[in-house]
């Protein structure tokens, strides 16, 4: 099957599981059930994105033979004055620290691509502890609404230039297979036969009733 008619059938499912999912409680306002899918989504992409294996890198760091310094390239088994050993010592441990730093970025944009519409997507801790020399890049993540009640549109950009190597495009269309597929899984088990049943499947849309 092409790719696109493939994205395309993914999208119609997905359209239409978000309409069944908004006629199943008329007092949950189509904004909710909107972000609320969204945000499982970016939850799903997030978790199928790829993320670099720390072991593999300071292995590579370990088994690596020749290194460019100062625009020179230098032989790691040779002996070179303390002064230039201690330079290249240097920049090889910022550029090991740089890359172990950023492990979970690409996991991280998914979370950046969620806050832009107000979801708090979870994640492991060394996601949201990642960074670039220091930075982070919330810029990456935007959203647009537009329309109103059950016209409403929501688009969501994720613009990070790493997630696609990540494998976080194939991520994503995995994340909206997923979420129609357990759609389909829970109206077939009766999922939404009560509001506490919704809400146990679809917290961050319908909402559990209160205990008295």
């Amino acid at each position: 099957m092409a790719d696109s008619l493939k994205a395309e059938l993914i999208h119609r499912d997905f359209s239409r599981m978000i309409e069944e999912l908004a006629a199943i409680d008329s007092r949950v306002e189509f904004r909710d059930v909107i972000r609320g899918v969204a945000a499982r989504v970016m939850a799903g992409a997030a978790r199928g994105t790829k993320a670099a294996d720390s072991g593999k890198i300071l292995t590579r760091f370990a088994n690596k033979r020749f290194t460019t310094f100062s625009g020179k390239v230098y032989y790691l088994e040779n002996r070179y004055p303390d002064a230039l050993w201690g330079g290249i010592e240097r920049m090889r441990e910022e550029s090991l620290n740089t890359k172990i730093n950023a492990i979970g970025l690409a996991k991280q944009s998914w979370q950046h691509a969620g806050a832009s519409f107000g979801a708090s997507i979870a994640a492991p801790a060394y996601v949201a502890a990642a960074n670039y020399n220091g930075r982070r890049y919330p810029e990456d993540g935007s959203s647009t609404e537009t329309g109103n009640g059950d016209g409403l549109s929501l688009t969501v950009r994720n613009g990070s230039p790493i997630a696609p190597a990540a494998g976080g495009r194939y991520a994503l269309q995995r994340a909206f297979q997923g979420e129609t597929r357990a759609f389909a899984r829970n109206v077939a088990a009766g999922a939404f036969a009560t509001v506490a049943s919704r809400a146990k499947k679809y917290p961050g849309i319908f909402v559990r009733p209160p205990v008295v």
